[in-house]
């Protein structure tokens, strides 16, 4: 006879311990919580690669291509990160870091995937570091709160091509020249689209995880576009 008992016992004892941990001790359960999804995901799918060199997008890509059962890259070791971190000149959100260590080195994900660290998926548009630092070069690096600035903008600022934020770097290749970008302070996503007059940049997300949770339900293309 099935019993469930078995199951709702082991589900108080999960309770009973996430009720007593800290809130720092319960994001990194949920975010390895996530991690696991992502996995669950890309199996599912049979595509561990970046969705728009995938079936869905290609019909042209190979039965036996290696990205139907694998990510392309492995994590990235502790000395990539910290030579990320070090090139940056900041530290990676905690997030994007797990991602980094636990799942591959880039090479997955909406659009044309996320950024690598150092060593990591480049495909046409760079690392993170290596994109970082191009829109650093010849600029002047604003330093301002991002997240007030389009609040009182109503929605959207507008970043001359001269200037940049420090610590905003992109993500993902979205296409058609859009970036999402990650905010390292807060760890907000931004839309950051080239027009005439400069950088278009709007709100996109609370976090990289809320973005994945989306990016997961199918929810980005379609708001996309809205």
């Amino acid at each position: 006879m099935l019993t469930l008992e078995p199951m709702f016992v082991t589900i108080e004892k999960e309770k009973k311990v996430l009720n007593n941990i800290s809130r720092e001790e319960r994001a990194m359960y949920d975010n390895h919580y996530l991690t696991q999804k992502i996995r669950q995901y890309c199996a599912a799918r049979g595509w561990y690669g970046v969705d728009l060199r995938g079936p869905e997008w290609d019909t042209e890509v190979a039965e036996n291509d290696p990205r139907r059962t694998t990510f392309t890259f492995p994590p990235a070791t502790v000395d990539q990160l910290q030579e990320t971190e070090t090139l940056l000149g900041f530290a990676l959100p905690p997030f994007l870091r797990m991602l980094y260590a636990e799942i591959a080195n880039g090479g997955f994900g909406p659009a044309y995937g996320l950024r690598g660290a150092v060593g990591g998926f480049a495909d046409a548009t760079d690392t993170i570091v290596q994109q970082y630092q191009g829109l650093c070069e010849g600029r002047s690096l604003l330093n301002f709160d991002l997240e007030a600035e389009i609040a009182q903008k109503h929605g959207e600022i507008v970043v001359p091509f001269d200037q940049w934020l420090r610590g905003l770097f992109s993500l993902c290749e979205w296409g058609c020249a859009i970036q999402i970008c990650q905010n390292s302070a807060t760890g907000r996503l931004y839309r950051v689209e080239p027009s005439g007059d400069g950088y278009h940049i709007t709100y996109e997300a609370e976090s990289l995880e809320e973005w994945l949770e989306r990016w997961m339900h199918a929810e980005l293309y379609a708001q996309s576009r809205q």
